[in-house]
């Protein structure tokens, strides 16, 4: 009996899936030597942990992407359907002992219990997520927003159920669109002190293979933690790096301090020592400062707290830190406030106060 020469209904879509995962994989393998695509503008220690980017420490990261944090720019956006992969170099070692999920997938995988692994996208700001499901509580109960997979043990992918850009699947008022991911793998540690490249592949539309972007970055991976402010949005749920205010109004921000071995950096205060300039002191030491930059001609700004730093948990993962509540206060004068916010050693931070 000759063979029936009709093709199979399943071998043209089987076709097509090997096609599009060999795409893929081309695409990563380019990124990952390319180093003129610039996707990808920073990767960096998330602002919830003291050691997320230090070595053999659970790897816990935020990638930034090439988009402007401020909110009135638009982010990057995936069709139902489209992909961002994300893959690390194999140095970064699978120890096992926490399962992928998505956040908001089970009560063993939320905030303040991630008993998982796990990755989420964010809008551009600390804490300010698009969840994985709408509404996200109570968990496992809400619609599919996107989903986490992992490929090869070392590559993320992030796959949209439903269109997600600005304005989808939240109001374009508080979403923006995709403007970093903060990859929080339990099930994975860092490699030893360097430098490894990233490789990032977003797949807009997963119709149109022109669509695609690819990119590379750079982690560093430190021998130690070391001191460090971060903002948080955990307590006041608004974004801590663009706000406002009318002139002479206050607004809160809050930080998150660690101290030289990373560990919590309580009784922290406040002082002023000169009109755009407030330190960050610790008894007779300082140990950080605020600079401001007005408008021209402004007076009356400045930074103050009501009580020192406290030991406190940070959000997401619970891990301690020194929460410091402050307020920014705008001048005289209507405009753009710049406060630039450290702890001496670590990053810096800026935040926006548009005075109107």
């Amino acid at each position: 009996m000759r063979p029936d020469p009709r093709p199979r209904p399943a071998a043209r879509p089987l076709r097509l899936a090997v096609a599009a995962a060999c795409l893929t994989a081309s695409a990563i393998a380019i990124a990952e030597t390319d180093k003129s695509r610039n996707l990808v503008s920073d990767i960096a220690n998330a602002p919830i942990v003291a050691d997320g980017d230090v070595a053999g420490a659970v790897t816990d990261l935020v990638v930034t992407l090439d988009r402007d944090l401020d909110p009135a720019v638009d982010g990057y956006h995936l069709a139902a359907g489209g992909t961002i992969h994300v893959r690390l170099p194999e140095v970064f070692r699978a120890v096992g002992g926490a399962a992928l999920a998505d956040v908001f997938s089970s009560p063993q995988c939320v905030p303040g219990n991630m008993q998982c692994a796990s990755a989420v996208l964010l809008r551009g700001w600390p804490q300010g997520p698009i969840p994985p499901r709408m509404p996200p509580r109570p968990a496992g109960e809400g619609k599919v927003i996107y989903r986490i997979a992992a490929e090869d043990g070392h590559t993320l992918v992030f796959r949209a159920e439903v269109p997600i850009g600005p304005g989808q699947p939240m109001p374009r008022a508080v979403n923006p669109g995709i403007k970093q991911l903060h990859l929080i793998l339990n099930g994975h540690r860092n490699p030893p002190p360097g430098r490894y490249p990233v490789a990032v592949v977003i797949q807009p539309d997963p119709d149109d293979p022109g669509s695609r972007i690819l990119g590379r970055g750079e982690v560093r991976i430190r021998p130690q933690a070391g001191p460090a402010l971060a903002l948080t949005s955990a307590y006041t749920k608004a974004n801590p790096r663009y706000l406002r205010a009318a002139p002479g109004g206050e607004v809160p921000v809050d930080y998150l301090l660690w101290g030289q071995s990373g560990e919590p950096l309580d009784g922290v205060t406040l002082e002023a020592a000169a009109d755009d300039m407030v330190l960050m002191r610790r008894g007779e030491r300082t140990v950080g400062r605020i600079r401001i930059e007005p408008p021209q001609g402004a007076a009356g700004h400045g930074v103050r707290a009501e009580v020192p730093s406290r030991t406190a948990k940070a959000p997401v993962m619970g891990a301690p830190a020194a929460r410091l509540r402050a307020f920014l206060r705008a001048g005289d004068s209507r405009g753009r406030y710049r406060f630039e916010q450290r702890i001496d050693g670590g990053p810096t931070w800026v935040s926006y106060l548009d005075v109107e």
